[in-house]
């Protein structure tokens, strides 16, 4: 207790939606950082399978059946 004043406050209204407005706040911090998450994994999927990389890939496989064939 500092001053005088404690957290008996909170247990009134206006502390009811304080604590409400805090929670808000966080929890919208929260989801923006879920959409960014997922937006990032979606561009990071997306250039996974872009035509570059499935082509490249599929050199790299021709290759490797290519080595086993002569060995």
């Amino acid at each position: 207790m500092l001053f005088g004043m404690d957290s008996k406050w909170r247990q009134t209204l206006i502390g009811a939606l304080a604590t409400q407005a805090d929670a808000g706040i966080r929890a919208r911090g929260i989801l923006q950082g879920l959409v960014d998450t997922s937006n990032n994994l979606i561009r990071t999927l997306n250039n996974a399978s872009s035509v570059a990389n499935i082509a490249g890939s599929t050199l790299m496989k021709i290759q490797e059946r290519t080595i086993t064939m002569v060995t």
